[in-house]
């Protein structure tokens, strides 16, 4: 009994030094566990920065969507006005061309003029050369030859401008053609480039949904991450209260074998043994419900997988659209400088084609001021011609006075012969009336020729009015135009303007992207560290468990032969009944093992077949990964923490009564005694 009492000391002593040791370690554990739970906080508020972080993305992003909405309707403005602008264009073309024709009328007009002007010139001259002697005739001569050289100078003058007017009708159509072809690669740009902006609408409408759903996705994500979080403190809370179960179980072996000697074992090994086996039931099924907790986080890492590499893909796709956006956005960029180049080129033209306008009015001037100076000539011809008529009708008079005072002088003659002096005046009386005639005659058609030319200086003066009208009508419409013209390039310069902002703020954007990116970056490798960190715990964890179940292999063998020698002790006594001995035979039965997982749930390489499998073992990394989420086990998960809460508190209670029962029987032996 001596030797059975030290035993028992020496089993007390180790079991209160395993105690230390194992109420060290759980405080390891407890610390372990703190620290854990401060990194999951860590991670927790890192995880709430990066889902704002891409809050403000999505934010950022809807603001370019409208930006790139915005630059859409402004091309489409500046198409708009292009439209407008090559219409004002056709206009003034076709006025031009209006010009040109009436221009090149006026042109034919007033050769037609100066050519029944040199007629009459000439017609006059003849006559006058006629009337007047040869001294008059040689001036006539030389007047009608410097006429004649006016005419042709004048003539090969209007050669020459109806040459360059050809030239200027050919440069003019070759340059509609050029620029009709032009507006015409304008247009199939512009279409190309609106079915481009509606591939990229669509599009952004597809990001904008993907991105709500990712943002759907995450917030899943993170209520799954809570649930995992929670399911991971049950099961620490879980392994602590099965070596509590240990410990009670150890302390209460340690009872039974100090009980005295008259106390009632049956009682104990029975109640012992039925909370063994309560034990181990509960244990097999807490094994097969983390067994089934196990094959749901399995099937939520594949999960979580797929939806990994799923948000890698879209965010390859974003990378890749948001490169054709830019793209894009570069050749519309391109394409607006053209079409500012473009604009410039016809801001010249026009410019150009306002001086040559200038030019033609200017030779209109010219052309009217010769049409007043040959107007005005023709009329002092006119006057002239009735001044010669008035002269030829004086001279007429005279000369049939001196006919007459020579009749009467030569009747006064007293050897005159009257015959022959009345055949003589009678023969220059016919031809005196022939030459009247044909002077009348002349007179006659001088006459009607001139009212021809005055009604034609009259059509002349109405049609120079008309064309001054559409000259003042053409000046208010090119002043329009240059109205126009300011007004686009002041838009043009706004629109400038409001590229460059666009620029800058693209720039920022893609500043601001980069930052994200360098601090997803740092996040994934501060959840590498946590998750290097975790392994070393496990690790740490594993070895411990190791160490536990060796001294608990230790204890169990010690406790067998302390039970073998108890039963050789109990057998040797002759003062013992049979029913005693059967009763000494049922509680002598040797105590089963502990079992061997409850302090190594956390997986190791040495725990038994019937163990659950590791629950930590597995990808570590996915457990923190930002796309974790398991949706179907959230009922399940609850379930089962309500059973392992209603079991922990069924053994609680079954512990409680076990060591009421040992305590009470502790305390009447030793009244008994």
């Amino acid at each position: 009994m001596t030797a059975m009492s030290e035993q028992l000391i020496n089993l007390q002593e180790i079991l209160n030094l395993s105690n230390k040791s194992c109420k060290e370690e759980n405080g390891q554990l407890h610390r372990a566990v703190i620290e854990l739970q401060r990194l999951s906080e860590k991670l927790q508020s890192d995880l709430v920065d990066t889902e704002k972080k891409a809050l403000v993305e999505n934010q950022m992003n809807l603001l370019k969507d409208a930006k790139i909405d915005e630059l859409q309707l402004v091309i489409n403005q500046k198409n708009a006005d292009l439209n407008m602008h090559d219409d004002a264009i056709n206009d003034m073309k076709m006025r031009l061309e209006n010009a040109i024709l009436e221009n090149h009328e006026l042109q034919s007009t007033i050769v037609s003029l100066n050519a029944t002007i040199m007629q009459l010139q000439c017609n006059l001259d003849c006559r006058e050369f006629q009337k007047n002697d040869t001294g008059c005739e040689d001036r006539n001569c030389k007047k009608w030859q410097k006429l004649q050289a006016e005419y042709r100078q004048q003539y090969e003058l209007v050669k020459n401008m109806e040459r360059e007017l050809h030239r200027m009708k050919d440069k003019h159509r070759e340059k509609v053609k050029h620029l009709r072809q032009v507006n015409e690669d304008l247009k199939d740009r512009l279409a190309t480039s609106e079915l481009d902006n509606q591939h990229l609408h669509k599009q952004v409408k597809e990001l904008k949904q993907t991105g709500r759903k990712d943002c759907s996705k995450e917030h899943e994500l993170a209520q799954g991450k809570q649930i995992v979080i929670e399911l991971r403190q049950t099961l620490i809370e879980l392994n602590d209260t099965l070596a509590e179960c240990d410990f009670q179980c150890a302390l209460g072996d340690e009872c039974h074998y100090t009980a005295p000697r008259g106390v009632d074992k049956c009682d104990c090994y029975t109640g012992c043994r039925d909370e063994i086996s309560l034990f181990k039931k509960l244990a097999e099924n807490l094994k097969d419900k983390l067994v089934e907790m196990r094959k749901k986080l399995s099937d939520a890492e594949l999960r979580n997988k797929s939806l990994s590499e799923e948000l890698k893909n879209k965010d390859v796709r974003l990378n890749d659209l948001q490169k054709r956006a830019e793209m894009h956005v570069s050749e519309l960029k391109r394409q607006v400088a053209e079409l500012e180049a473009r604009n410039k080129i016809l801001n010249d033209e026009l410019k150009s084609k306002d001086v040559r306008v200038g030019e033609v009015q200017k030779r209109a001037a010219k052309k009217e001021k010769e049409h007043c100076q040959c107007i005005q000539e023709l009329t002092e011809k006119l006057k002239d011609s009735q001044e010669e008529e008035r002269r030829l009708s004086e001279f007429i008079d005279n000369l049939k006075r001196e006919v007459q005072k020579k009749i009467d002088d030569k009747k006064a003659v007293a050897n005159f012969c009257e015959c022959n002096e009345i055949s003589e005046t009678q023969e220059e009386i016919s031809t005196l009336k022939v030459e009247i005639k044909s002077m009348i005659s002349n007179q006659l058609a001088l006459n009607s020729e001139n009212d021809k030319l005055l009604k034609q200086v009259t059509s002349l003066q109405n049609t120079i009015v008309s064309l001054e009208e559409k000259n003042r009508q053409l000046k208010q419409k090119l002043d329009k135009l240059h109205a126009e013209t300011k007004n686009l390039k002041e838009k043009n310069k706004s629109l400038t303007r409001e590229k460059e902002t666009c620029a800058q703020t693209i720039r920022n954007l893609e500043l601001e992207l980069n930052d994200a990116k360098n601090n997803r970056d740092d996040l994934c490798t501060e959840s590498r560290c946590v998750v290097n960190n975790v392994k070393a715990w496990l690790e740490e964890q594993r070895k411990i468990n190791d160490r536990v179940k060796k001294k608990t292999q230790c204890y169990c063998e010690t406790i067998a032969k302390l039970k073998q020698e108890n039963e050789s002790l109990n057998t040797g006594r002759n003062y013992c009944t049979p029913c005693n001995k059967t009763k000494n035979e049922r509680g002598c039965r040797p105590c089963s093992p502990p079992v061997d997982w409850f302090m190594g749930s956390q997986g190791s390489s040495n725990s038994p077949p019937e163990s659950p499998p590791d629950s930590c073992a597995c990808s570590i990394e996915e457990w923190y990964s930002p796309n974790f989420r398991d949706e179907e086990t959230d009922d399940q998960c609850e379930e089962f923490i309500n059973s392992l809460e209603a079991v922990t508190q069924e053994i609680r209670e079954n512990n409680k009564k076990w060591n009421c029962k040992a305590m009470s029987k502790i305390c009447g032996g030793r009244n008994k005694k």
